[in-house]
């Protein structure tokens, strides 16, 4: 790979946030996320910028030494890099750190809250960010998860999904489209973890769009921004018959225009 890679990521203001875990499968971490989240249940970030489960307790001791926080028991930490690294070296931040560093860094300059964190089971690296779409709108919460082979265009929407977290749901919008007359959702995908669970994941771009590595590379930021564009279509589609029909005009997805 050429050493002059540009990061394609256009300049928003989108706030992040992130959170870390290890159960026993990648569905059921990404359960855990989506129902701690609907519950809003409190999290808190220790020295090394990790975001944990559950709150601050005067009296916690450190971990390890240092300024860090120890995580209280039942709370689940995420490995570190050298530690994804070492257990999954097929991965694109294992292959090429230079890449990894320039990822984090370009998300990191664009969202400064945002943090990362990796799969524990297959390893995949992912980012939680939530989404102020309207001011009349609740926030939207979605998770970009880095496919291993990162960067490519393979697929639709690249090598960087966005999975829903439950707020909302991917039967809350199935729910809200027919409440407003719509027959269905468009650019819904899916996609199989390692556990054979299948997700859904929101197909953002068409392959063209995406920037596969060969001059420049589609980062996380732009992909976030594809994920608010993506919401956008679908909350004012919900009320406006124009918009969503040229939204749905897809050779897979005409059947959900209005007529």
């Amino acid at each position: 790979m050429k050493q002059n890679l540009r990061m394609v990521a256009n300049g928003n203001k989108l706030s992040c946030g992130a959170f870390a875990g290890t159960p026993a499968t990648d569905s059921e971490w990404i359960e855990r996320m989506s129902e701690s989240m609907l519950n809003n249940e409190e999290f808190f970030m220790d020295n090394e910028g990790v975001i944990h489960q559950g709150s601050i307790r005067q009296g916690d001791t450190i971990t390890g030494g240092g300024n860090g926080t120890k995580i209280s028991e039942g709370t689940f930490a995420a490995p570190s890099l050298s530690e994804s690294c070492a257990n999954h070296p097929d991965q694109w931040y294992a292959k090429n750190q230079r890449l990894f560093q320039a990822e984090v860094a370009n998300m990191q300059r664009q969202h400064p809250q945002a943090k990362y964190n990796f799969m524990p089971q297959s390893g995949d690296m992912f980012w939680v960010i939530e989404l102020k779409i309207g001011g009349s709108c609740e926030p939207w919460q979605f998770m970009l998860r880095y496919m291993k082979d990162h960067p490519n265009n393979n697929n639709y929407g690249g090598s960087i999904r966005v999975l829903l977290l439950g707020k909302p749901s991917e039967d809350i919008l199935k729910a809200r489209a027919l409440a407003a007359g719509r027959p269905g959702v468009p650019h819904l995908l899916k996609a199989t973890n390692v556990d054979g669970k299948v997700y859904t994941y929101l197909c953002t771009r068409t392959t063209k769009d995406v920037k596969d590595g060969v001059k420049e590379i589609t980062s996380a930021v732009q992909v976030a921004a594809w994920a608010g564009d993506w919401a956008l279509h679908f909350e004012v589609g919900l009320h406006n018959k124009k918009l969503w029909n040229a939204w749905c005009d897809d050779e897979h997805f005409r059947g959900l225009k209005m007529p």
